[in-house]
């Protein structure tokens, strides 16, 4: 039995809203909705969400699946044509973008970068972890055990 009915029967029995609330483990507010609806609806039927119906639905998803495993290199507007041809369901790059993701199909062409064959122009940074070439003479002199020595 669903929970709206329960709650119903509970009402129908005799015990007040915050009764029923704190037996079901919910709100008074609720209780007191579903009770509402029941005297002036007639059912406790929950109410329909809001917002159309996805421009995708059950049916067109296993077409769009299909498209987007074909074309593995497509971009996302190219898929949008491919399945806009093959539908006649017309879908933006950012509704492609989230279907793509929901299938759990990663867009990344490869794993990694391969190294460029050019040679980088600047030359490679010194390491911050401990003392670099670069400072090695100051660095050396600054633990030195002996005194230091003063040239004018």
């Amino acid at each position: 039995m669903d929970l709206r009915e329960r709650v119903v029967v509970a009402l129908s029995a005799g015990a007040t809203s915050v009764a029923v609330a704190a037996r079901f483990g919910v709100s008074s507010s609720w209780v007191r909705k579903i009770r509402l609806r029941l005297r002036y609806e007639g059912h406790v039927r929950p109410t329909p969400h809001p917002g159309r119906a996805p421009l995708v639905g059950d049916a067109l998803r296993g077409t769009l699946h299909r498209i987007v495993c074909m074309h593995p290199d497509a971009t996302l507007a190219e898929l949008c044509d491919a399945f806009a041809k093959k539908t006649d369901v017309r879908v933006s790059v950012t509704t492609m973008f989230r279907y793509v993701e929901g299938f759990g199909i990663t867009r990344k062409k490869r794993l990694s970068t391969p190294p460029s064959a050019k040679p980088s122009a600047s030359r490679p940074r010194a390491r911050r972890s401990g003392v670099d070439a670069s400072s090695a003479g100051a660095a050396a002199s600054s633990f030195s055990t002996k005194a230091a020595s003063i040239s004018r």
